[in-house]
């Protein structure tokens, strides 16, 4: 069979490095740019632009509660709302990259980052209405 291209979605002002479907149909993508963009796939339009890395975002999650996460050249990792496109949490721990991002079945993230480690971080629990900061859990370091 053959693949055909049905879109092309423009709008990143440099290399696209990583790509996240999100459970609303949109899409979103991480750049060189510093920034990620969430699409309509449909229309081919830019809804929104994620700004607050101060370096190149190299990966993109979609957390399950509808949020996502980001991890840079900057070292850290952010925590967005899709919707309105407000960085809730910047989460750092990591002395390098951080290229994966991954969700864990009880709502942890685990990181990896060119620093040779993984990091597991998971959302403290809500006291008073209030989220408390993620909080560092473990790292797991390779020789």
């Amino acid at each position: 069979m053959e693949w055909k291209i049905i879109k092309t979605l423009s709008g990143h002002t440099d290399k696209v490095l990583c790509l996240a479907y999100a459970r609303d149909g949109s899409l979103a993508s991480a750049s060189y740019d510093n920034t990620i963009k969430i699409w309509d796939i449909s229309t081919g339009a830019c809804m929104r632009t994620l700004i607050g890395h101060m370096s190149s975002v190299c990966c993109i999650s979609q957390l399950k509660d509808d949020r996502l996460a980001s991890g840079s050249y900057d070292n850290t990792i952010k925590i967005w709302h899709i919707d309105s496109g407000e960085c809730v949490r910047t989460i750092t721990g990591h002395h390098g990259a951080v290229h994966t991002i991954v969700e864990l079945k009880d709502g942890s993230i685990a990181t990896g980052s060119h620093d040779t480690s993984i990091i597991v971080f998971k959302e403290a629990s809500k006291a008073n209405g209030f989220f408390n900061p993620l909080s560092f859990l473990f790292p797991i370091k390779f020789p």
